[in-house]
């Protein structure tokens, strides 16, 4: 059984926190998917510093944020709590955005929930593939 993506366009917005114990408040992302990548919209906030130590995938991510602010992508919000993006950026999937976003390793799946329902990613693939079973 595989999952399908939302339709072209579907509006996304970032969870606050993966894990209740730990919220990340603050911090506030959009994106949209499309059919060949998940684009996080310009003025999108993201943890100001990446976390997660030797987790596997972790060092990817921060190399990848530390490249993302290199190029100008994402910038020192004005008052220094959290980087944003300056401008749309598209990732190869809802994790890799998660991740950056957060600044450790994160399942996007969960951490991104639908605007209007507040669904996960998750709930809403699993809903349209039980639509269309």
């Amino acid at each position: 059984m595989s999952a399908r993506r939302p339709a072209r366009g579907a509006a996304m917005t970032g969870a606050r926190g993966l894990d209740p114990r730990r919220p990340r408040k603050g911090l506030r992302a959009e994106a949209v998917m499309t059919d060949d990548a998940f684009v996080v919209r310009a003025g999108s906030t993201a943890a100001p510093t990446p976390r997660g130590g030797g987790r596997s995938g972790a060092a990817g991510y921060a190399a990848l944020r530390a490249q993302l602010a290199a190029e100008g992508v994402l910038a020192p919000d004005r008052d220094g709590r959290a980087l944003r993006f300056a401008q749309d950026f598209a990732f190869s999937s809802p994790s890799a955005a998660a991740s950056v976003i957060h600044g450790h390793k994160a399942n996007g799946r969960i951490a991104w929930r639908l605007k209007g329902s507040g669904a996960t990613l998750r709930q809403h693939e699993e809903a349209q593939t039980e639509g269309r079973a």
